[in-house]
């Protein structure tokens, strides 16, 4: 029973987005999703249009929290926007995607869903990418400034949960990840907490990162 409500408040929720976009107001929007998420227990904070909007906000709740755990399809972001708030006082979880043979069906899966220019990728490069990430992620874990794990599971979104927020981006099919909506989520919320076993559960999963496995940019795979 309690799924089926939130699955009815989630869909309340947005079709509430719905029609206040209609109306272009950001400000209306944003009230509006708070007062119905609070009262519906949702614990929608805000939406963003897109992850970059997200990025202060996002940065500030990292600095200003207890605790970080970090979901990543990529790890470009980490790289940039919230690098520089990674401190040793300051625990913090991070879940890179696996690039080993055991997880190259996810890597190809999510390839074959970008497939549209100017989105189209291939394997080879999303490799590459995901272990530019892992190779500096590793050098922050070397200095006790996270601790990093390599998951093998579905690239689907992007999550950042704090002792306050979780923030949500489910990817998209042909979609880029800066172009995807962002929810943020208040951790009185059943949806902060249900976000917030899906990472234990998959962290529990994975082995910790080892750099013997990760090739060297321009090494043959």
């Amino acid at each position: 029973m309690q799924f089926i409500m939130g699955v009815l408040a989630s869909l309340t929720a947005t079709a509430l987005v719905a029609v206040v976009s209609y109306f272009h107001s950001r400000k209306l929007r944003d009230f509006l999703i708070r007062r119905l998420s609070k009262r519906l227990g949702i614990g929608i904070d805000k939406i963003y249009g897109n992850s970059k909007d997200s990025n202060d906000d996002v940065a500030r709740a990292i600095q200003d929290a207890k605790f970080v755990k970090i979901f990543a399809p990529r790890g470009h972001t980490l790289l940039g926007a919230y690098s520089g708030y990674f401190t040793k006082n300051k625990p913090c979880k991070v879940l890179l995607p696996s690039t080993d043979a055991d997880a190259r069906y996810w890597i190809e899966q999510r390839v074959r869903e970008r497939t549209a220019e100017p989105y189209k990728s291939s394997p080879e490069v999303l490799i590459r990418e995901i272990d530019t990430a892992a190779h500096a992620l590793l050098v922050s874990a070397q200095k006790d400034l996270i601790r990093f794990k390599r998951f093998n599971h579905p690239h689907i979104a992007r999550l950042i949960i704090t002792d306050e927020w979780a923030y949500f981006l489910p990817l998209k099919k042909d979609v880029r990840t800066s172009e995807c909506e962002m929810v943020k989520y208040s951790s009185c919320s059943f949806m902060y907490d249900f976000w917030n076993r899906y990472f234990d559960l998959i962290w529990d999963a994975s082995p910790d990162a080892n750099p013997d496995e990760i090739k060297e940019e321009g090494e043959p795979s």
